[in-house]
């Protein structure tokens, strides 16, 4: 079916985003008959692996989708600041981490690139955007919108016709317990039906050109139920078998095993179903991209506690913080008290407004101890961290402090096996280039994936210990691409691209320069012979930033909105 009020003859650009797929758990459902429609574009598509941002969160990676950008060009590594130093945010809380949005990622977005040739767009629910900005058509925002914002859509008065839209699961209402996981389930389902009608509707009312509808639950339900989603992954429909139950209801309780199979399945069911139809809505003519922002995998099951590695590597471990926060590192530490349950006590508003003020002074006495440092060390994301130095890169001292750091960091070992604990170390420019590679920790590493970076102390003051991580799964850098449409070749291909040769490629499908800032390549072998003869890969000129290019502050109506966000992703495993 044909948009009758496509602006442009030439060809049109589904894009849809599903946050956190992986072929890991997408292969065996498929295997098993659950998803037909994404069988069916892999099948007359491209299939491909994409290479998520290091690290492998939605903040780097959408961010560096929506731009085509390293993270060292648009500056966004994480929901917030990775340097104590930077001003960001100083109107709400002085002194402390700002939490980031669509005003900290830097450079044109790729609907922003297509609107100016002209071109209609329409842009739903891809995390950092809120706040949103004048655009060539609609938008509505995603991940980072204040719960009960007005100010979700462009143009603003579009919200008007969105009554009752919700944009993100309450999980910072659920807590955590087996009924929190059945109502994520069921939350998720009705979010799901809810944001797939609206796409539905808006694909058929709109005039568009490219069309970018990105799918967030997925990556909240292998958050928190990854242990359900193996089952399904790895026994299909043989949970369905008698014998299979009967073995399962030596360990737990077999009803409760069942309703999360049958809704999981319902979930990625629906999910399927979905995709389907805004792939036919778009129609015969329209090119479509499928891709994540990063995979998934299960939860490691030792934890590296952050203040113990600062000081084995001889760094600042912010224990100079004092008040709230030295008083919950001896609770940890003696084993009285996790850091995970003190908010679990909190019930009331009241007493949470409490708590985030104090975090918040803590936060700044922390800050002011590791600006007094010379290094300091920062989680990224679950198995990524970094050290920051606090000397500039032509100062005599700072590369020879860097390179005893990297070696530091090399010899780390698991004091129980002796095993080294540290996969990987790099050189900041090593992995990031850009005009904003100085917000970057001078120092990334990697755990080996059996471990997990923990906030707080262990008990004991232990540097490792075995511990059952709230999410069950985690972020992996592996991804998923399929692109399919009457310009595609058919085909499955072992290559891994980077995320920002997606951005590259989806201008290239609708035949508009790309910008030389963008870091990404067109993925020119997905393509027909036939398309690549009559449409060359073009390229826009754009002047470099300066390497001392500043980030944007991050604008928020109140503090309430930014605290409100920061709950959020705390209950997405993203802060402690």
């Amino acid at each position: 079916m044909n948009n009758p009020m496509s602006p442009n003859p030439q060809r049109r650009l589904l894009v849809i985003g599903i946050d956190g797929a992986t072929y890991d758990l997408l292969d065996p459902m498929i295997e098993h008959g659950l998803l037909p429609n994404l069988a069916a574009l892999m099948k007359r598509g491209f299939r491909a692996g994409l290479r998520s941002t290091i690290p492998p969160n939605s903040a780097a990676a959408w961010a560096t989708f929506m731009t085509g950008k390293n993270p060292g060009r648009h500056g966004v590594l994480r929901f917030q600041a990775t340097r104590p130093t930077n001003d960001l945010g100083t109107e709400f809380r002085p002194g402390a981490y700002t939490f980031f949005n669509s005003d900290s990622v830097a450079g044109r977005r790729v609907w922003d690139v297509i609107g100016a040739t002209g071109k209609r767009v329409a842009v739903m629910n891809v995390p950092m955007t809120y706040p949103p900005g004048p655009i060539n058509g609609i938008m509505i925002t995603g991940l980072l919108t204040p719960p009960g914002a007005k100010d979700f859509t462009w143009p603003p008065e579009f919200a008007a016709s969105l009554e009752g839209y919700q944009i993100e699961q309450p999980l910072a209402t659920m807590g955590y317990s087996r009924a929190a996981d059945r109502e994520l389930i069921r939350s998720s389902l009705e979010i799901l039906e809810q944001q797939g009608e609206t796409a539905l509707r808006l694909l058929a009312r709109e005039p568009w050109d490219f069309f970018f509808v990105c799918f967030t639950g997925t990556d909240r339900i292998q958050h928190r139920l990854w242990n359900h989603l193996e089952r399904i992954k790895d026994e299909g429909g043989r949970m369905r078998d008698e014998a299979t139950r009967n073995r399962r209801a030596a360990d737990e309780d077999i009803e409760d095993a069942e309703f999360f199979r049958e809704n999981l399945e319902r979930y990625y069911g629906l999910l399927d179903a979905t995709i389907g139809r805004l792939v036919e809505a778009a129609g015969e003519q329209a090119n479509c991209i499928v891709l994540s922002d990063h995979g998934f995998g299960p939860a490691p099951q030792r934890a590296v506690y952050r203040r113990a590695l600062a000081r084995q590597l001889g760094l600042e471990a912010g224990e100079g913080a004092g008040g709230f926060y030295g008083l919950r590192a001896w609770l940890e530490r003696h084993g009285i008290l996790s850091g995970d349950r003190v908010r679990r006590f909190l019930v009331g508003a009241r007493l949470r407004r409490v708590l985030s003020r104090l975090t918040r002074l803590a936060l700044r006495k922390e800050q002011e101890a590791w600006r007094s440092s010379r290094a300091y060390l920062v989680i990224l994301h679950k198995y990524i961290g970094g050290i920051g130095i606090n000397l500039a890169p032509s100062d005599p001292e700072y590369e020879t402090l860097r390179q005893s750091l990297m070696a530091r960091l090399t010899d780390v070992r698991d004091p129980d096996s002796g095993e080294p604990i540290i996969a990987a170390v790099w050189r900041r420019e090593e992995i990031y280039h850009g005009p904003r590679i100085e917000v970057c920790p001078d120092v990334v590493f990697r755990l080996d994936v059996r471990y997990g970076l923990a906030h707080g102390e262990s008990p004991g003051g232990s540097l490792v210990t075995p511990k059952a991580f709230r999410s069950r799964g985690i972020h992996r850098d592996e991804g998923i691409l399929v692109v399919a449409g009457p310009d595609v070749v058919h085909a499955a291909c072992d290559k891994f691209f980077r995320i920002e040769d997606a951005t590259a490629t989806a201008l290239y499908l609708l035949d508009t320069p790309i910008p030389t800032d963008m870091d990404g390549q067109a993925i020119v072998e997905a393509l027909t012979s036939g398309y690549r003869a009559s449409h060359a890969v073009r390229l826009e000129h754009v002047a470099e930033e300066s390497p001392s290019a500043t980030m944007a502050a991050a604008r928020w109506r109140s503090i309430a909105d930014e605290e409100a966000v920061a709950e959020q992703l705390r209950h997405w495993g993203y802060l402690d």
